[in-house]
């Protein structure tokens, strides 16, 4: 049978096996847990002021979207540690899913989507979003590097160039799935009503799975070939720019068109670009 690695050294593409430590685990959930319930409150605080249900929706969404969690890890080639005889919420593909990360997705929902819906409201044009978008590859990078480092999770198969053992490309899907998240979510809460707002509860976990299925697909497709390293960062910057110009296109569409039922307030706004 003819070698298909393009050329690079075989990687390992099935799942690591291990366990996390019981005091680790439960170390994170408690950090995890206040951040949640931190923004949790300044999400409801300020949706409620607004006189708006979408931040709730939102929130909910995100909660549910931990199930989409085996499924995107599949794609982005990560594995999850769970403590030994620890609580599992669930299993699939080889993957076992712990109550922190359930908290840990209404943290990443909220505290990107949110504030991403936050400065919509504010009219924040394209060029401050990408500002906030850099300070959401941050905030990420920084997340990810210390539940790795917990021992939490890892990635592996042949990922491109990481930092802090969070691949580069990765970043930039996770900080674009949540703000692509809240945009959506915001533009069709503005334009839906009664139980059409239903489809925004499986809105967060369906992006998780799309953004690496049909933006970073060369990246996911490199897992699995176990290609090279080379090959690898190519194709994690073909991914990269198909991520950037997804997200410039949400950016687009949610920002400059106008909303025709307020979620927000008794006034409609239309934010602008420049």
């Amino acid at each position: 049978m003819a070698n298909t690695n393009l050329g690079g050294p075989r990687t390992m593409v099935t799942p690591p096996t291990g366990t996390a430590s019981p005091t680790a685990t439960t170390v994170v959930l408690a950090v995890v847990g206040f951040a949640a319930l931190c923004v949790v409150g300044w999400s409801m605080r300020d949706t409620l002021a607004k006189r708006s249900s979408l931040g709730l929706w939102l929130l909910l969404s995100a909660a549910i979207g931990g199930f989409a969690e085996t499924n995107s890890d599949i794609l982005t080639g990560v594995q999850f540690f769970a403590a030994e005889h620890g609580r599992i919420v669930y299993s699939a593909f080889g993957r076992t899913i712990a109550p922190w990360v359930f908290t840990a997705w209404i943290l990443w929902g909220l505290a990107l989507g949110y504030t991403t819906i936050w400065a919509a409201d504010k009219g924040w044009p394209r060029a401050r979003m990408w500002q906030l978008f850099g300070g959401c590859l941050m905030l990420d990078l920084v997340g990810e590097s210390l539940l790795q480092h917990a021992g939490m999770y890892t990635y592996f198969g042949s990922q491109p160039l990481a930092l802090f053992g969070v691949p580069i490309v990765w970043l930039f899907n996770w900080a674009a799935t949540f703000m692509t998240a809240g945009l959506l979510a915001r533009h069709l809460h503005a334009r839906t009503s009664g139980y059409r707002r239903l489809l925004l509860l499986p809105l967060v976990g369906g992006i998780s799975v799309a953004y690496p299925a049909f933006t970073a697909w060369p990246s996911t497709l490199g897992l699995g070939m176990e290609v090279s390293a080379l090959w690898a960062n190519l194709l994690a910057l073909a991914s990269i720019l198909t991520i950037l110009g997804t997200l410039d296109s949400v950016f687009r569409l949610c920002l400059t068109a106008p909303v025709s039922r307020s979620p927000h307030s008794a006034s409609p706004r239309t934010s602008t670009t420049p």
